[in-house]
């Protein structure tokens, strides 16, 4: 992978990771078809205008999470991909 791609990803999981804390309360009161509903209708409307989109960037930018949660989540993520590019018989 290119240092460009792991930066994506880095991002990637800091924006998910500030949408998750933003979105805690309304998401730990919902049952499993609620969730689903809110990551489909509800959250894209919040982050459609212009400035909370900003806002959430900044916040993502700024986020501190350790190196260790990051590489495990990298890893348990990516797992399933890289045994399948590597044709290797991987536990599940």
């Amino acid at each position: 992978m290119t240092i460009k791609m792991l930066m994506f990803i880095n991002l990637l999981t800091m924006i998910y990771l500030v949408i998750i804390q933003a979105s805690r309360k309304d998401l730990l009161m919902q049952d499993f078809e609620g969730t689903l509903k809110y990551f489909r209708v509800q959250l894209p409307k919040k982050y459609r205008a212009e400035e909370s989109s900003k806002e959430l960037m900044q916040q993502a930018v700024s986020l501190k999470v350790s190196i260790l949660f990051l590489s495990l989540s990298l890893t348990l993520f990516f797992s399933p991909f890289i045994c399948l590019s590597m044709n290797t018989a991987c536990m599940a």
